[in-house]
């Protein structure tokens, strides 16, 4: 498919509830609550790569990057997390997360379904 299959793709994260992120000096904060509980998240811009994000189950972060390079739909996707305020750490997601962890599921099936329509 030609290079519209990046603006469908942006449209199919669009109508799953994904906000495109404008990152400030490279970076992006993002704020969620669990149980009134503040859940920070911090990411880094990846050159030449657009990001989504999604709050999920538990206050989990969902994040998306799209690119489109020689003709192929490359993607990232994982949750991260800001662990001491110091490290921003990628979880992939999985299909059977612990039980504290549920978001990495609900990450686990759109990516599952991302891959089967743009692959």
């Amino acid at each position: 498919m030609p290079e519209n299959k990046l603006d469908m793709a942006i449209s199919w994260l669009k109508s799953r509830g994904f906000k495109e992120v404008r990152f400030t000096k490279g970076f992006y904060s993002h704020t969620s609550y669990y149980k009134d509980y503040p859940i920070f998240f911090k990411i880094e811009k990846r050159e030449g790569y657009r990001s989504f994000v999604k709050e999920s189950l538990q206050g989990g972060l969902l994040v998306f990057e799209i690119s489109w390079n020689n003709n192929l739909l490359n993607h990232t996707a994982f949750s991260p997390i800001l662990l001491f305020g110091l490290f921003n750490l990628k979880r992939k997601f999985k299909e059977k997360p612990l039980p504290w962890a549920k978001y990495l599921s609900d990450g686990f099936l759109l990516e599952k379904e991302f891959v089967k329509r743009f692959s």
